[in-house]
């Protein structure tokens, strides 16, 4: 190929790359409107169903819609413009965010064009949308007013607060800001709060010092004496941290690179010795922050190291575990019992994405699920949890006449209220009755093997069954009533050890923290199988004595024809024939032999 030639292949290239990249910066655009449009959902209160005005959502109608305007009166589609971000760091996370989403439409709509011809050929089964029962929800990426952040500090605390306009957020040490400036900002990402106003900025998180991992490198001969190792003394620190606090140093980390360069031990320590005192220098100084998006994952870790007996000591990689033993995944059905404060709950939702139903029994009359409340789920995702209190469980007396208390305003609105309440109980009941739920989780406050019995029928064949509890002997009368059970099979109990380490980099070593959580309580599992009907056990009986009939006429008959052809021989060699013909009538089609009633 000539050079000329090169040269017009090189631009082609160039020009075919440049109308992707602006088809992909239009797409990115667009995704970013149309998730910053989504306006957060209240908590629905389909969940309230024992209240006495919760019959009303049975006839609730959604308003038709306007029929769309004349081709002629159709606004001309603008693309929506960019989203203004002031930050090189959330530009970037955006960007890698809305890529994968731009190249799913970049090859959806090259593909489409060729799959139009041999759409048509398809069945009307495959072209037509997924039903709203296996629709995934996704929870929104960006903050808005009424949301739940939990905000991780440089300390390794966190702290969960709500974001609304005129809210302040007092992070302590770290400083306090406006509520209102975390509005339209993506989850996940690092903030800073900068200056005498308290801005809240993005983080540009930079190496503080390049680590150099030297293996000879070692500890002994550094003398820990006060004020001796640091050049700067104390009123030269604080003069850098007020000359952060007002906005003079551009960069917060500078604080902790004056420290570190006018260290005069830090170059003698290993690797490890480094990351842990910048890490320790960057708790103190720092004034940063994590927004994360509650999910369960860290609903759990924030519960379990300030209020553990909320969760019952549950630890994550527990309620993983469980997760894991119950095979959640999308569509499933699941009878769920959560004394956690709703994060049982909120962790099989995560897994099924808003899709199959999540079947719970409450304490009361009505659902406590207040970190479920905290996890920011929108209303179409909420619809599918129900929730019947452990009090109803049982059938209720269809001929019980309803009766208005003395001083009703209303005594039939109220006898209508309380039909309308107990039809709607005893639907949850009836679905309980179908025997084809996908499992069973339970963490509860209430005896293992009480539920077990109550709601083993309700779960479907070979299904699993989890339960949990920080007491192995609470679960120990259940673990053995399932190992002489015909009904359970593959029972264990077990106990999970963690163990976390301080450092999570290879080069710098690896250390374990020397205090950890002694137990991470107990997990009982088991596989749930049918017994068959009597019926069917009788009738399976009859047809192996009919088989063994069969098979024995089968060998007297070849037994008969085997003598015959031997002509009076031995016995032995009889046998010996006889059951070569048997093996290979068994082996045959099923003719008929033609050498039957010969005698």
């Amino acid at each position: 190929m000539s050079t000329d030639e090169e040269d017009d292949a090189v631009m082609a290239s160039a020009e075919s790359a440049a109308e992707s990249s602006s088809a992909v910066a239009a797409a990115a655009a667009a995704a970013v409107a149309a998730v910053a449009a989504a306006a957060p959902l209240p908590l629905p209160q389909q969940q309230q169903h024992t209240n006495n005005n919760n019959h009303d959502h049975h006839n609730h109608h959604h308003a038709p819609l306007p029929p769309p305007p004349p081709a002629h009166q159709q606004q001309p589609h603008h693309p929506p413009p960019p989203p203004q971000l002031e930050d090189l760091a959330a530009v970037a996370s955006v960007a890698a965010r809305l890529d994968r989403t731009t190249t799913t439409t970049t090859t959806t709509a090259s593909s489409s064009s060729s799959s139009s011809s041999s759409s048509a050929s398809l069945p009307a089964s495959l072209q037509q949308p997924l039903p709203a029962a296996l629709q995934v929800v996704r929870c929104p990426a960006l903050i808005e007013a009424g949301h739940w952040v939990l905000c991780k500090l440089p300390s390794d605390n966190y702290k969960l607060v709500q974001i609304t306009q005129a809210a302040k957020i007092n992070l302590g040490k770290f400083g306090t800001f406006a509520a209102k400036q975390l509005i339209g900002k993506p989850f996940g990402m690092h903030y800073e709060i900068f200056g005498r106003e308290n801005e809240v900025r993005f983080l540009q998180k930079n190496a503080i010092v390049d680590i150099v991992v030297d293996d000879e490198a070692t500890n002994r001969d550094l003398v820990d004496k006060a004020g001796d190792s640091q050049r700067l003394s104390f009123q030269d620190i604080q003069q850098l941290k007020k000359a952060h606090l007002e906005g003079q140093l551009d960069d917060q980390q500078a604080v902790i690179k004056e420290i570190v360069a006018n260290s005069a031990t830090f170059e003698a320590k290993t690797g490890f010795s480094k990351q842990k005192y910048i890490k320790r220098k960057e708790k103190k100084f720092l004034r940063n922050f994590q927004a994360l998006r509650p999910s369960a994952k860290d609903l759990c870790e924030y519960y379990f190291t300030h209020k553990p007996l909320k969760i019952r000591e549950l630890r994550l990689d527990v309620l993983t575990q469980m997760l894991a033993l119950s095979n959640v995944h999308a569509g499933s059905r699941l009878i769920v019992c959560d004394s956690v404060q709703g994060l049982l709950v909120g962790a099989v939702m995560e897994r099924t994405a808003g899709t199959g139903q999540v079947f719970t029994l409450c304490d009361g009359d009505n659902p406590n699920y207040e970190i479920l409340r905290n996890m920011n789920w929108p209303q179409q995702a909420l619809k599918t949890l129900v929730s019947l209190p452990w009090k109803q469980l049982h059938e209720e007396a269809e001929s019980e006449v309803i009766v208005p208390p003395r001083g009703a305003k209303d005594p039939e609105a109220f006898v209508t209220q309380r039909a309308a309440k107990r039809a709607f109980i005893n639907g949850l009941r009836q679905q309980l009755g179908k025997q084809d739920f996908d499992g069973l989780i339970a963490v509860c406050q209430y005896d293992a093997l009480e539920v077990v019995k109550a709601l083993k029928d309700s779960i479907a064949g070979s299904k699993p069954v989890v339960l949990y509890s920080p007491f192995k002997e609470f679960l120990i009368p259940t673990f053995l009533m399932m190992r002489g059970s015909v009904e359970f099979i593959n029972a264990q109990l077990v106990e999970n050890f963690s163990r976390e380490y301080q450092v999570p980099e290879e080069a710098a070593g690896m250390h374990p923290f020397m205090q950890t959580s002694g137990s991470g309580g107990f997990i009982l599992s088991a596989t749930r199988v049918l017994r068959p009907e009597p019926a069917t056990v009788a009738a399976t009986g009859e047809a192996a004595e009919s088989q063994r009939a069969a098979s024995s006429d089968t060998r007297r008959r070849s037994l008969k024809r085997a003598k015959k052809d031997s002509g009076g021989g031995s016995d032995a060699a009889a046998a010996a024939a006889a059951s070569a013909a048997v093996a290979g009538e068994g082996n045959s089609d099923g003719d008929e032999d033609p050498m039957d009633g010969v005698e």
